[in-house]
């Protein structure tokens, strides 16, 4: 049976680019692989005409997994090799791992960042193997379901491999869970019953011990003494505990860290949000993986898409953040200015003198999810929910990335509450106003126009380019995968082609919610090239998840933001505006 991995060790004597060691070759184990796919066949009830192509399938992972460590080991050029020992001195020159991860300085890139990573992880080739083989299992059994399902004819309603891929996903961590969240705006990548079974993919997992929860918080934030009343990992003096009362177990967990109910000798309540043990080894490993097989994915030439690296560059960034917390208090802290004018929202304020990099002390906020909601109370809450993204990416440009609906409550006094500000993006003046200008254009219909603003948020490029089979020499499906090349187009042909996808059979049909428009875009990406640039990753995802929540309650997304749009569009900041 494939299971959950457990987190990685912590760090302390597990080597590093500046110990020594020896540096033997990644390798997988093929024997792992065959295991996971006997437990398939099992589940699946294999047929014995199907052994072919079972057998078929697991070759194709098993060369895969070979490929990938191949990528991993390679030498290079001479240059390739000058590179990477600069980047192993560089690596060097940090303490830790914990050092690379968390050096926020600008001129530190992701890319470059996630090169340091790997040169730390050459002096543990084991711990990389054996992750590898982990994931690589676990992919091995999600692949094999979903072509068994595509090759026997499984009818749609009986077909259990959307549940699968988001449940074996969940299972390996926080960085493949955010990867997928991040692929699910991508349905020209992954396909559209993948991206569509992805989207309301969440980050759960397992709570850690309480023990281990109090020993983190006593050592973040050097408190020597007991950390709540009845602690048991507090062996020393009897002096009054750090909190006045903190809950047994935590009443929330994710992949990352977990939250705690208590209080405050001064009777204020909050939650105090601790980092799980070794989490951030275990991240920065996978995204190392992560990286070296999307690389090796699109070198392959199995999929058409040439930005697949990026995408692991993109959760970098944010997930990297999420491991301070000092950062998401302070995100926080300029989230609530940024929106001091609407009355409506509340975001918990957090203690300093008790909150540090793997600790964080916030006010507890007292309100329901939304699943918990009356229709009139979820109706008012989307209805803030878009009101307050607008504001986001059309006033103030500062957007919590990460909306879903656990991070959203509905106060007991009818606010809207916001929590979890590790992952927030930033967007300049012009490309607010474009994206204001593109809720103006869907409600009027002015595709034109529409183009336009989506080439000022960088979404289409400046020449149209059109996806052109290699061998055929023709226009061709972007997603068949075959081989192929962009090529430019003159602008007016990709316009009338943009104009009858989005008109569709019905030029009068009123779009009424942003999943509409990505179904529209989705099908021009077959043909025409799109970009996701870094920043669009979280909108979409951040618009998606209100979507979800709209049309639920029967909300049309457009409507409630155009007032915010129109605002921004008759109150410019750039010259074009």
């Amino acid at each position: 049976t494939v299971c959950r991995p457990a987190i990685a060790p912590p760090e302390h004597g597990s080597g590093g680019p500046g110990k020594s060691g020896d540096e033997a070759p990644v390798e997988v184990d093929a024997g792992g692989l065959a295991v996971a796919w006997e437990n398939v066949r099992e589940s699946q009830s294999w047929e014995d005409e199907e052994e072919d192509k079972v057998a078929e399938v697991l070759a194709e992972m098993a060369g895969a997994a070979k490929s990938i460590t191949d990528t991993i080991n390679a030498e290079g050029t001479d240059g390739d090799r000058e590179g990477a020992a600069a980047i192993k001195a560089k690596a060097a020159t940090y303490a830790s791992l914990t050092d690379i991860v968390l050096d926020f300085n600008p001129d530190v890139t992701v890319a470059e960042k996630l090169l340091l990573i790997g040169a730390y992880f050459q002096s543990s080739p084991a711990e990389v193997a054996a992750r590898l083989a982990e994931v690589t299992a676990v992919a091995a059994r999600l692949y094999a379901v979903w072509t068994w399902e595509d090759r026997t004819g499984v009818p749609a309603e009986k077909r259990t491999r959307a549940t699968q891929l988001r449940e074996g996903i969940a299972s390996l961590g926080p960085v493949f869970v955010k990867m997928a969240q991040t692929l699910s705006t991508r349905p020209d990548v992954i396909g559209t019953e993948a991206a569509t079974s992805l989207t309301v993919l969440q980050d759960q997992m397992s709570p850690f011990s309480s023990e281990d929860a109090y020993n983190n918080i006593r050592d973040e934030l050097n408190y020597q003494g007991p950390i709540a009343p009845g602690d048991k990992t507090w062996t020393g003096a009897d002096v009054r505990p750090l909190y006045k009362t903190l809950s047994e177990l935590p009443v929330a967990a994710a992949s990352i860290g977990q939250v705690y109910k208590g209080q405050l000798w001064d009777g204020s309540d909050v939650a105090v949000k601790v980092q799980r043990p070794g989490v951030l080894r275990q991240i920065a490993l996978d995204l190392h993986i992560a990286r070296m097989g999307l690389q090796w994915l699109e070198e392959s030439g199995l999929n058409g898409a040439t930005d697949l690296p990026n995408i692991v560059d993109r959760v970098g960034s944010g997930i990297f953040q999420e491991l301070d917390y000092r950062l998401e208090a302070q995100n926080a802290d300029d989230f609530r200015r940024s929106l001091r004018f609407m009355d409506f929202l509340f975001v918990p304020r957090h203690f300093a003198e008790k909150t540090g990099q793997r600790v964080l002390t916030q006010e507890w906020i007292y309100g329901r999810p939304m699943k918990a909601l009356t229709d009139a109370e979820q109706f008012r809450m989307v209805q803030m929910g878009v009101e307050c993204s607008s504001a986001q990416l059309f006033r103030t440009g500062l957007v919590h990335a990460d909306p879903h609906e656990g991070n959203m409550l509905y106060t007991d006094d009818g606010k809207l509450a916001l929590l979890d500000f590790g992952l927030i993006c930033r967007v300049n003046n012009a490309q607010q106003e474009a994206m204001a200008g593109c809720i103006l254009n869907v409600l009027n219909r002015d595709w034109m126009e529409l183009i336009d603003n989506l080439r000022i948020i960088e979404m289409l490029p400046e020449v149209p380019q059109t996806w052109v089979n290699t061998k055929t020499g023709v226009k061709a499906d972007y997603t068949d995968r075959g081989e192929g090349g962009w090529e430019d187009v003159d602008d007016s042909t990709f316009r009338e082609a943009f104009r009858v996808c989005l008109d569709g059979d019905d030029p009068a049909k009123k779009l009424t919610n942003f999943t509409e428009l990505v179904v529209d875009l989705t099908k021009l990406s077959t043909a025409w090239r799109f970009n996701l640039p870094p920043y669009m990753v979280f909108i979409i995802r951040s618009l998606t998840t209100l979507d979800f929540c709209a049309v639920r309650t029967g909300a049309n997304m457009y409507e409630l933001a155009a007032p915010t749009a129109l605002f921004r569009a008759m109150a410019p900041k750039t010259a074009r505006g």
